[in-house]
């Protein structure tokens, strides 16, 4: 004996359906109860076509329903990196869909206005560090910094990772 499975009519038939349901081969061996490479033997011989797999994550092409939730989200202010996150594509894809449709994610940048510049002056001149002054102001430590040497503070702000 050839140690092969024998595959009956019946059999052949199912993978014919199966392939046509979009079954792949582990599947249809399963259901038949022979090994994946008998699978494909018989449909090569039968002439059939090969399932298609579907396209990894990364080669997923954005659809028009992918739009329409970036264009929601977008509108509930998320950035382009949390649209990414939640839709699984990358941060990238987002922004060019994004310029195409001529919508503009929420800007994360926060403006200081002159009672805010003071208020560094005064926190600084306090001894109060880049963070904590973020913290009090709402807005990151870079733009505290940044901020600062524009207001003429350039002495009295230490960069992060500077030695005191």
């Amino acid at each position: 004996m050839s140690g092969r499975f024998l595959i009956t009519q019946s059999d052949r038939l199912d993978i014919a359906r199966m392939l046509r349901e979009g079954k792949r081969y582990q599947e249809i061996a399963e259901w038949i109860g022979c090994s994946v490479r008998s699978v494909m033997r018989h449909t090569k011989a039968l002439g059939l076509p090969r399932p298609r797999r579907a396209p990894p994550s990364w080669q997923r092409n954005v659809t028009d329903a992918d739009r329409a939730e970036m264009e929601r989200l977008i509108a509930s202010g998320l950035g382009s990196g949390e649209i990414a996150g939640r839709l699984g594509f990358h941060r990238r894809t987002i922004q060019r869909h994004l310029k195409d449709l001529q919508a503009r994610p929420v800007s994360r940048r926060i403006l200081l206005q002159p009672d805010d510049l003071d208020e560094i002056r005064r926190l600084l001149g306090e001894g109060k560090s880049l963070s904590q002054v973020a913290d009090w102001i709402g807005c990151t430590k870079v733009g505290v910094y940044k901020a600062a040497r524009r207001i003429g503070l350039r002495s009295a702000v230490k960069p992060w990772g500077a030695a005191a």
